[in-house]
């Protein structure tokens, strides 16, 4: 179940290091985990089935698990 905390528009960071990331492009690749640092910030700009969000981030755009991110507060 998705928290409701997390939406098209949040503000979201990691909360582990991953091992890798998946971009959100028409040719999607895997990037190490290391381009996206713990404590960057992004932006939810999308919604994908099996509990995955695309966010950008400064880097670009990546697919993350809904476990993986948490919400930070806009304040």
């Amino acid at each position: 179940m998705l928290p409701s905390t997390i939406a098209i528009g949040s503000i979201v960071k990691l909360n582990k290091v991953l091992p890798y990331v998946k971009t959100a492009e028409s040719k999607p690749m895997l990037r190490p985990g290391t381009v996206i640092s713990i404590d960057e910030a992004g932006t939810v700009i999308s919604r994908h089935p099996a509990d995955t969000w695309g966010v950008q981030f400064i880097h670009g755009s990546f697919l993350i698990n809904n476990d993986d991110l948490e919400a930070i507060d806009r304040d």
